[in-house]
């Protein structure tokens, strides 16, 4: 721990010698950091896949693939799987896949049953099914991870229903070559699922996966990432909370709730 310690100090202050503006957490491992906001460098080394770049993407050109994990059948809504619930006149996921397409290159949706999926996706949207089944969140996170095929993967649950472009161009735009994932900081948790994270992320779920571990703390603690405080971020007056996640039917009914007030629907969004 000493050791851990020492390396972030270390981090700490070679970024705050190099001056810039961007606010965000230490790059950490497993936990959030109770310390203050560092300034990190205003320009960095672009990575290989940064330098390619094209039109769709981050700031910087990075490529991105979107992913959602639409697991399973969901057996407390009785509309069936939760993922092709309506909201705004759409379903659900075509709503996500339409929110990921304003980003990245590539959407795919990992499922364990994907011919609910074949009449409601066009075929541009990829249908994948997990490597290690009825593992949760983290099996489709390593399908995802695994199957993606830009190094750089936006990732969300399928439950999740304002989903948030901006959201994640802005957490991609602040990742560094020292993380291997940026996780928003909302409400002073962080939200694995909304997170920015690179390929080699595969290799840390499959040993976790393969040893019997499902967690996500289990797979933040085996990764670096960095943490950035949602507080910090620009917002638009009619923004939801990307990180609500319909749970129930309570849920559903808050999210059509939440929808109509904002005013916006459908395409609008």
């Amino acid at each position: 721990m000493e050791a851990i310690r020492h390396t972030l100090s270390a981090r700490r202050s070679h970024r705050a010698r190099s001056g810039g503006s961007r606010t965000g957490l230490p790059i950490n491992r497993g936990r959030q950091l109770r310390s203050s906001c560092i300034k990190g460098r205003s320009s960095r080394t672009a990575l290989p896949h940064e330098r390619e770049g094209i039109a769709m993407g981050d700031s910087s050109g990075t490529v991105i693939t979107g992913a959602i994990l639409a697991g399973g059948m969901n057996s407390v809504l009785a509309e069936g799987a939760k993922a092709l619930l309506p909201l705004g006149g759409e379903t659900l996921i075509e709503r996500q896949v339409r929110e990921m397409r304003k980003l990245c290159a590539e959407v795919i949706v990992v499922t364990n049953t994907p011919k609910l999926f074949f009449r409601t996706l066009d075929p541009s949207v990829r249908i994948i099914t997990d490597f290690f089944p009825d593992c949760g969140p983290l099996g489709g996170i390593h399908s995802a991870l695994y199957l993606a095929r830009n190094s750089t993967v936006w990732i969300a649950g399928c439950d999740m229903p304002f989903l948030s472009s901006e959201a994640a161009k802005w957490l991609a735009g602040n990742r560094t070559s020292a993380a291997d994932a940026v996780i928003p900081i909302v409400h002073g948790q962080p939200a694995p699922l909304h997170g920015i994270y690179d390929k080699r992320c595969a290799q840390v779920a499959a040993r976790l996966l393969a040893a019997g571990e499902r967690g996500l703390g289990a797979f933040l603690g085996s990764v670096c990432w960095l943490g950035m405080s949602e507080e910090t971020r620009t917002k638009r007056e009619d923004d939801l909370d990307y990180t609500f996640a319909i749970r129930d039917q309570k849920d559903y009914e808050q999210a059509k709730q939440l929808l109509m007030a904002s005013g916006l629907t459908g395409a609008e969004m």
